[in-house]
């Protein structure tokens, strides 16, 4: 008997020990093939078709690997959107993230670090008025959505900490406009920014609304268009768009504090000079009359420099500066409400201009009511005054 205890001993002990062994070299095996760049490629590939058959994006990887489990790095991501037009391609992207938030029944699904070396990213805005990436954006909310969702449970942010982009391209393409081909214009519905570059902070999209802060620079070739610093806080939602904390290198032109764009959806984008109502707040910033000529051709006929200070608020089709401080020409400033009526077409604009304490020399003049005026008014030299005009320049 004592005998049979032994070996029963002896024989369960040896199972268990081999069943542990056995897990642990497992365990072992399946760590070493999940670090295996194949082995990580080919579940890849595997799921990506599957995951763009449930969106309606088709998905492309051609290299995963992971490291740490809490690394990754793919190569050759493309997504191609409802159209079949090519939205995504990345040459390389890294991600540093939260190995927890992506398992767990997390308050937040969390990424440490995201850097994406030469993307290319194409909006493209349907003869509907629909935007691909707003669309892409919408299945993936919906594909992640609980089957049975609670009504009085808060939405799970999707957060990136910290990104990098480097060497991108982006693009915007409305099919139901036609391009301008005119290299003097800036086409917002027709642009491709190249070299664009950007640091990027606290990214965080919670159903529609996607706010971050960035710190970019890039450039439109066809208009000649440098961004040489964008940096704001930013936010964009369906019915808001918004740049707190702003400075906005273009060119030459510098503009700095806040502004505010309202709509009742992003197709009023469509018609932006009627329909996108705007509200700023101009500190310290200059706007070179040849920049604004990209968007507004008749400014090309002003070589003139401004410096603004004040409250903007309307479309570009009618708006208000209020508390305005408006600088140009060698020594002129108008100081006061002013109003505008009928942008961009300057000749025929109706203007309500309410200035005091304002200054003006009489040359600096000559750009907006011509040289004929200006010499039957030149001997006032420098004119101080209050005072107010209704009408146009015509």
């Amino acid at each position: 008997t004592r005998r049979m205890f032994i070996k029963v001993s002896k024989f369960l002990t040896k199972s268990v020990l081999y069943t542990i062994v056995g897990v642990l070299l497992l365990v072992v095996m399946l760590v070493a093939g999940l670090r295996s760049s194949f082995v990580q490629t080919r579940l890849a590939q595997h799921y990506a078709p599957i995951i763009s058959k449930a969106l309606g994006y088709p998905i492309e990887i051609d290299k995963v690997t992971i490291r740490f489990f809490d690394e990754a790095r793919l190569e050759g991501v493309r997504i191609k959107d409802y159209q079949g037009i090519q939205m995504i391609d990345i040459e390389k992207l890294d991600v540093d993230f939260q190995l927890t938030s992506l398992l767990q029944d997390s308050l937040q699904t969390q990424l440490d670090y995201v850097r994406l070396y030469r993307p290319t990213v194409k909006m493209v805005m349907d003869k509907n008025g629909d935007m691909n990436l707003d669309e892409f954006i919408r299945r993936i909310n919906k594909l992640t959505a609980s089957p049975t969702p609670n009504p009085n449970s808060k939405p799970t942010p999707f957060i990136i900490k910290k990104a990098d982009i480097l060497n991108g391209v982006f693009s915007m393409d409305d099919q139901a406009e036609k391009p301008m081909h005119d290299k003097r214009s800036f086409d917002h519905y027709h642009f491709t920014f190249h070299e664009l570059n950007a640091h990027l902070e606290d990214f965080k999209l919670i159903r529609d609304s996607v706010s971050l802060k960035a710190n970019l620079s890039a450039f439109d070739r066809s208009s000649n268009t440098r961004i040489k610093k964008l940096k704001t806080t930013f936010l964009i939602c369906d019915r808001q768009m918004r740049f707190d904390d702003l400075v906005l290198k273009l060119n030459n032109t510098v503009i700095r504090n806040q502004i505010t764009m309202s709509y009742r959806s992003q197709k009023d984008f469509k018609d932006w000079n009627e329909l996108v109502f705007m509200h700023a707040d101009f500190d310290s910033s200059v706007v070179y009359a040849n920049d604004l000529g990209r968007f507004v051709n008749d400014m090309y006929d002003f070589k003139d420099v401004y410096y603004l200070n004040g409250n903007f608020e309307g479309t570009v089709h009618k708006f208000a500066l209020k508390k305005f401080d408006l600088y140009f020409g060698k020594n002129s400033k108008l100081h006061g409400d002013f109003a505008f009526k009928g942008l961009p077409n300057i000749d025929k604009a109706q203007m309500d201009l309410r200035m005091r304490k304002s200054h003006v020399r009489v040359n600096d003049l000559i750009p907006y009511i011509g040289q004929a005026t200006v010499k039957s008014i030149e001997k006032f030299g420098h004119i101080n005054f209050d005072g107010t005009f209704n009408g146009t320049t015509s």
